[in-house]
């Protein structure tokens, strides 16, 4: 997860556009994933990385929702 964070990061900082395509643990999408690239079967398929050019500049969205922020009670 975190070697896919990072290359996101810097697929924008290049001024590319990403995203982050899950795939595990979903059995169907990793055995697709395997056949199509001929993957073999110890090798587990985590997520694709889709690069590319963006199309249009969009203004990141704000997910926060301070209703599931708990400082120390719940």
């Amino acid at each position: 997860s975190a070697c896919t964070q990072n290359i996101l990061l810097q697929a924008v900082a290049e001024g590319l556009g990403a995203v982050w395509l899950g795939f595990y643990p979903i059995e169907d999408r990793v055995n697709a994933l395997r056949d199509y690239f001929n993957i073999p079967d110890h090798v587990i398929p985590f997520s694709v990385i889709a690069i590319g050019y963006p199309k249009e500049d969009k203004e990141p969205e704000s997910r926060y929702d301070e209703s599931k922020i708990h400082l120390g009670k719940y």
